[in-house]
C-alpha cells in the first residue's frame, strides 16, 4: 500500500536515489545509491523523516518536511517498510513490553534478556537502556549497572516528561543500591535538562545529597522543592530535621531522618 497527498496520517519507508560518479577517464561511470528513511505523518503540519540504522530501525534526529517536499523528493517503499522496518519496530516494541512485564514480576534475568534484544536492534533506545540498568540494579549486579549508568551519562538524551517515571525510578534504584555518587550525578543531569520545575526531582537531589552527608546542599534542594510545591509535606518534614541538625550544637546533634523517597 502506497501513500498519497489525501492521506491524513501514514507510516512508510521511503527512499532517495542519488547518483554519484566513480573512476576517471575511460573508467568513469555513474552509479546510483539508494538511501532509505522512515516517514511518518501525524497531522497537517507535514511529514517527519528519520534515518534508518543498519537494522532498518528508525534512529536519529527527525526532520519535518512539507507535504510538497515529501512527495517531490521521497519515493514511498511500502514493501521495504512491511518486510524490514515494521519487523524491526515490532521486535523492539515486543522486547520492551516483555522486559517491563518481567521487571514488574521480579524476573530480572528475563528482563535483562529482553532489553538486550531490543538494544541489538536499536542501540540508542532510551527505554531499553534504562530497563537494562534497572534489571541490573534489581539483581544487585552493580558492576553492570555502573556500565549502563556511564552510558546514560554520556548520551545526549532529553529527560522528557514522557519518561519521567522511568527516570525517577532508575535514580531511586541507584540510591537504594548504595550508589550515592552516581545517583546524585544522574539527578543533576536530569535537573540540568529539565524544562520547567519538578518538586519530586528536586526532593530526590536533596535526598541524594543527604545520603552523602551533604546536609547544607540537601537543605537547599529541599527548599527549591518547596518553592515549587509549598504543600510538599515530606519535603517540609525532611527540611525541618536538617535545619534542626545544622542549627544544633555539634555535641548534641542527631542525624536528621528523611521522608519517604
Amino acid at each position: 500500500m502506497g501513500v498519497s497527498r489525501d492521506d491524513e496520517t501514514f507510516q512508510v519507508a521511503v527512499s532517495v536515489h542519488e547518483e554519484h560518479v566513480t573512476g576517471m577517464g575511460a573508467t568513469k561511470q555513474k552509479q546510483e545509491r539508494v538511501i532509505y528513511y522512515y516517514a511518518e505523518k501525524k497531522d497537517a503540519t507535514g511529514v517527519f523523516i528519520q534515518p534508518l540504522n543498519q537494522n532498518a530501525f528508525p534512529s536519529g534526529e527527525k526532520t519535518l518536511v512539507t507535504d510538497e517536499e515529501f512527495f517531490a523528493k521521497y519515493r514511498p517503499e511500502p514493501l521495504y517498510f512491511y518486510n524490514k522496518v515494521k519487523v524491526a519496530m515490532d521486535a523492539v516494541e515486543s522486547g520492551l513490553d516483555k522486559g517491563q512485564k518481567a521487571l514488574e514480576h521480579g524476573r530480572d534475568n528475563v528482563a535483562e534478556k529482553e532489553f538486550k534484544k531490543a538494544l541489538a536492534v536499536d542501540e540508542k533506545n532510551v527505554r531499553a537502556i534504562f530497563g537494562l540498568g534497572t534489571a541490573y540494579l534489581s539483581s544487585d549486579n552493580k558492576e553492570s549497572a555502573l556500565e549502563v549508568f556511564e552510558k546514560i551519562m554520556s548520551l545526549e538524551m532529553s529527560f522528557s516528561p514522557r519518561h519521567k517515571h522511568m527516570f525517577n525510578d532508575f535514580g531511586m534504584r541507584l540510591r537504594k543500591g548504595g550508589m550515592f555518587e552516581q545517583a546524585l550525578q544522574y539527578y543533576e543531569k536530569a535537573a540540568a535538562q529539565l524544562k520547567g520545575d519538578d518538586e519530586n526531582l528536586y526532593f530526590n537531589i536533596g535526598r541524594a545529597n543527604y545520603d552523602l552527608k551533604h546536609y547544607r546542599e540537601a537543605g537547599e534542594w529541599l527548599r527549591k522543592a518547596l518553592s515549587v510545591n509549598p504543600g510538599f509535606a515530606e519535603a517540609k518534614k525532611f527540611l525541618a530535621g536538617i535545619d534542626k541538625y545544622l542549627d544544633g550544637e555539634a555535641s548534641q546533634r542527631e542525624e536528621p531522618t528523611p521522608g519517604a523517597a
